[in-house]
């Protein structure tokens, strides 16, 4: 769902892989302690609220990753013809994360403010959760497409059996990079005319 291709996989991509999952695994075994000290079994969690399913992959097509800067830039009073976009590559969208979490926990056991308090903390597990997810899923991209045009380590051999939205994915990180690149180029001789 990052944009990862075949040609990325290599010896490097497996090796930092176990460096990467070490240092959220604290976090995460916390996370399923405090679920379990609730009532609340982690798979249960799991399943409701980060399963890949039919939303999941509606929620993150190419169509719902780009954000349209016109409309931001018209509600701040700017007009422009042109169309400007944005592409946010580093947040996958959850199938539940947004939703309130229903606890599957005795309600008899707990008062109304009890159960409204459990509720919150396990919205709160979502959220940092979701996040850590969507960090571990950057720290491995920033691992494994380390060079400045973005292709894959090992070229794409076989683009037929790619996952399309991935290579579409691919190809914004290339173009983030050349914006970024031309960005900074420009940055730099508009500094030197400056002095």
């Amino acid at each position: 769902m990052k944009g990862l291709l075949t040609g990325d996989i290599t010896s490097n991509l497996i090796i930092s892989l176990k460096t990467i999952f070490e240092k959220y695994s604290n976090d995460i075994q916390q996370i399923e302690e405090e679920l379990e000290y609730l009532g609340i079994n982690p798979k249960d969690f799991y399943d409701k609220c980060f399963k890949i399913d039919v939303n999941f992959m509606k929620r993150n097509t190419p169509r719902n990753i780009s954000v349209n800067l016109s409309k931001h830039f018209e509600n701040q009073g700017v007009q422009t013809k042109k169309l400007l976009y944005y592409v946010n590559l580093n947040h996958i969208h959850y199938s539940d994360v947004n939703n309130t979490y229903k606890a599957d926990i005795n309600k008899e056991d707990f008062s109304k403010d009890e159960l409204e308090r459990i509720t919150n903390i396990v919205h709160n597990k979502k959220q940092f959760f979701s996040a850590i997810l969507n960090e571990m899923y950057n720290h491995i991209v920033e691992t494994t497409v380390i060079n400045q045009l973005k292709t894959p380590f090992y070229g794409i051999p076989f683009p037929n059996h790619e996952n399309i939205n991935n290579l579409f994915r691919r190809q914004l990180f290339i173009e983030e990079g050349c914006f970024q690149s031309a960005n900074n180029d420009f940055n730099k001789i508009f500094s030197s005319l400056q002095r």
